[in-house]
């Protein structure tokens, strides 16, 4: 199990993190960042250790070494490597006939930006706009005015939320893709 060790000044820090890294190592570090880059996003820690040791394994890597090295089982791996993967956030390459899928994280971060709007937030709202509809037939059957107004807030959010996407996904595409140095 990789643990975490550091100085005590930043002890408090850092334990949110994650309990599993080692956050003095360079490998460590860099598994910290996606987790809580992870997090900032809304998704679970395993999703961000996953991605951090992909992209901080200095050659293709399989979902085993993975398991070996976050001490975390291959089901949570396997799952999380197939969520990353439909994502864009790392992909699929293989190594020296081996039997074994290897993976790379991938450069350009922007196609899995925008296919985390596209495939996860856009269908979340669609979600959240049939459970105000279903809202709105339970309180047209109990005339109940504050909650009517509360409905009503909650619509113009969604609304709000809504046109929001094609400004977001707009704006990835502009995102250039640097070249690597």
């Amino acid at each position: 199990m990789i643990s975490i060790k550091h100085p005590p000044r930043r002890a408090a820090a850092k334990a949110s993190v994650s309990k599993k890294i080692e956050t003095e190592t360079p490998d460590g570090a860099l598994m910290a960042l996606c987790v809580r880059l992870c997090l900032l996003l809304g998704l679970p820690k395993s999703i961000g250790l996953i991605y951090g040791a992909v992209f901080a394994s200095p050659k293709p890597v399989e979902a085993g070494q993975i398991c070996r090295k976050l001490k975390i089982s291959r089901g949570s791996v396997s799952t999380g490597l197939r969520f990353l993967k439909e994502l864009g956030a790392i992909r699929s390459e293989g190594l020296n006939g081996g039997r074994a899928e290897h993976f790379v994280a991938e450069d350009h971060l922007r196609g899995a930006m925008e296919n985390f709007v596209l495939k996860k937030i856009s269908p979340a709202m669609d979600e959240i706009g049939e459970e105000i509809k279903h809202l709105d037939k339970i309180l047209a059957e109990g005339n109940t005015p504050v909650l009517s107004e509360k409905l009503e807030v909650l619509r113009r959010w969604h609304r709000h939320g809504k046109l929001l996407f094609p400004l977001v996904t707009g704006f990835l595409k502009t995102i250039p893709l640097l070249p690597k140095k």
